[in-house]
């Protein structure tokens, strides 16, 4: 005998009154975040190119000032902001090193200022100033290296960025004291201003294209 199919067309649904759906879950407020890494990465590479076009000599000393500028604003200001997004987003490792270099751009370019109004407000750069100089480089070289290792993990995007970086330090610590050494500086800075602009579009084309650049990938080889 055939069985009929009971039609359940109009007839309520007892349970779903009894149980009534429960409140949707508010979002996670860090969740509504985008990525902030693409905005931190560009702040950064694009601050350290201009700079090192200095060092390399591609443009000449003037520019300084008009670098400072841009060290205040973004690679000072705006990467501090994606730090502190980074963090809020509970990722210790990028908001650590974006609020960090942040700091060093705005750091930076206060030093700068008080160099060129020398007197008694700014600081003189005479060879005492200039072995403070050399240490304090030679110290944010090791102090990236530290940031290149965990990075060993991630992908080959940001082993070259915090890679380079390291050796530019280095190379500008040991530039305070030889010209020859510090237009080299120039020239890795600038490529690693560069990695770290071909990494923030790699991230922003990967998350809006579907589009995944060379180098992006996940690697462990520690």
């Amino acid at each position: 005998m055939a069985h009929s199919k009971k039609d359940t067309k109009g007839v309520p649904d007892i349970e779903a009154a009894n149980y009534p759906d429960p409140a949707p879950r508010a979002p996670v407020w860090s969740q509504a975040i985008g990525n902030p890494a693409p905005l931190g990465l560009l702040a950064f590479g694009m601050t350290t190119f201009f700079l090192m076009s200095v060092d390399a000599l591609w443009s000449g000393k003037v520019f300084v000032g008009a670098v400072m500028g841009y060290a205040y604003a973004y690679g000072g200001f705006a990467q501090m902001v994606a730090g502190v997004l980074e963090l809020l987003k509970g990722n210790t490792f990028a908001g650590t090193a974006f609020f960090s270099y942040g700091s060093f751009w705005i750091a930076w370019a206060f030093i700068n200022t008080m160099t060129r109004l020398h007197g008694p407000v700014g600081f003189t750069p005479d060879n005492g100033f200039k072995v403070g100089q050399c240490i304090m480089l030679a110290t944010w070289g090791c102090f990236t290296f530290g940031f290149f290792v965990p990075t060993l993990r991630k992908n080959a995007c940001l082993m070259v960025v915090f890679g380079s970086l390291s050796v530019t330090f280095w190379l500008l610590a040991a530039g305070v004291w030889n010209t020859v050494v510090n237009h080299a500086a120039g020239y890795v800075g600038a490529f690693c201003g560069l990695s770290a602009i071909y990494t923030a579009f790699a991230e922003i084309y990967d998350e809006s294209l579907g589009i995944r650049f060379p180098g992006l990938a996940p690697v462990r080889f520690i």
